[in-house]
């Protein structure tokens, strides 16, 4: 029987080049019921790059773990209809499983960290409760940018799914440095990392930023793989984040592996088509590049 191959191209990712070409993957390998296939080996596994075999050095059982950040805001453009975002905020929290852990922030003036990181529900519910309206804009793109920031310098990135889960309204005049939200635009691809965003149209105007706001809110998500929505009624809001929070929680699996591969000698600076094939009866998911190997 074949093997079922699955394609995936991943041209743009772009990773330095080292002597030895060592890269880690991260890829679920699972069985019909979802469960992680067991007992695959290195050499269970073909892979290519552009055509070219790929070396399995090492592959080892990998659990997922994701981090979460919610991020609110509580600018004078939701400020009427701030609510709606306090109610979604909770059932997001309601919807995802108690292991996940959830940072709450908010974004106006500036992006203020409400909670840290924790799995705490009380606490997460309470702080969403202490989170007041201001009259100020929302720096819905800024504290996009800071996020992506901090999980590229953390040392622990890769052993964890990273997800951002953000909602701005279009009510903002945020002070904007095109390489610091080029440079987090590029960087999201290779973090394995993911942005949901939620936009609404303030009943106050739109402020400055407001087509900046859409344009790069759209490009995350969609460099992430996550989801995007611009909604016009607040309600929307209240109904959103917890349909995100069901997405979110089917991130958290078990059916992963860390392989670490060797590329093809003479590969370049970018990780090319790459294909891969696994046993029958195991289906190959989306892989991640967690970082080189030196």
């Amino acid at each position: 029987m074949r093997r079922p191959v699955l394609m995936l191209l991943l041209a743009s990712l772009v990773i330095p080049v080292f002597a030895q070409q060592e890269v880690q993957l991260l890829v679920p390998l699972t069985t019909a019921d979802g469960k992680r296939a067991p007992n695959i080996a290195p050499g269970d596994l073909v892979i290519a790059e552009e055509g070219q075999p790929v070396k399995v050095l090492k592959i080892d059982p990998k659990d997922s773990s994701v981090r979460v950040t919610l991020a609110l805001e509580n600018s004078r453009g939701l400020s009427q209809d701030f609510v709606q975002g306090r109610t979604g905020a909770k059932g997001f929290i309601n919807a995802l499983p108690e292991s996940i852990e959830v940072a709450v922030v908010s974004t106006a003036p500036v992006a203020r960290t409400v909670v840290k990181s924790t799995t705490d529900r009380a606490a997460l519910l309470k702080g969403i409760d202490s989170i007041a309206p201001e009259g100020s804009p929302g720096r819905f793109i800024e504290s996009l940018v800071e996020w992506v920031t901090r999980v590229d310098k953390d040392k622990d990135k890769g052993s964890y799914t990273a997800v951002l889960v953000t909602v701005g309204s279009t009510y903002g005049e945020e002070q904007l440095r095109e390489d610091d939200v080029k440079n987090a635009m590029n960087k999201l691809p290779t973090l394995g990392a993911k942005v949901h965003g939620i936009l609404y149209t303030a009943k106050t105007g739109q402020g400055g930023s407001a087509d900046a706001q859409l344009s790069i809110g759209q490009m995350a998500s969609q460099r992430s793989g996550g989801k995007w929505e611009s909604v016009a009624n607040a309600q929307r809001i209240a109904a959103a984040l917890p349909e995100l929070g069901a997405e979110v929680a089917k991130l958290q699996t078990g059916g992963q592996y860390l392989l670490t591969v060797q590329r093809p000698a003479g590969a370049g600076a970018r990780l090319g088509a790459m294909s891969m094939s696994a046993p029958a009866g195991v289906t190959v998911g989306r892989i991640t590049l967690v970082q080189p190997k030196k």
